[in-house]
């Protein structure tokens, strides 16, 4: 499952985002949590992963990624439920 590009351009917007971090997120949002794994889809080193989720903590305001993760999924879900419950035909 990925973020739609509404809810990436939504983080971008809001949180002020490069594209790299969108993409970190939409991969952290698919489960891959570890920096190792990050860094090889992306072909970066782990230190530059690190880099990259010390500053989305501090762009979110969440210390952890367990606290990141929770986002992305309390407004995916948020999102889809509005979606679905408001959705005009």
């Amino acid at each position: 499952m990925k973020l739609t590009k509404e809810q990436l351009e939504n983080y971008r917007k809001k949180f002020k985002l490069s594209p790299r971090e969108l993409e970190i997120l939409n991969l952290l949002f698919q489960g891959n949590n570890k920096n190792s794994d990050i860094a090889d889809k992306l072909g970066i080193t782990e230190g530059t992963a690190k880099q990259y989720f010390h500053m989305l903590y501090i762009k979110l305001d969440r210390p952890s990624k367990i606290e990141v993760i929770q986002l992305l999924w309390e407004d995916f879900y948020s999102q889809s439920i509005y979606k679905k419950r408001y959705k005009k035909d």
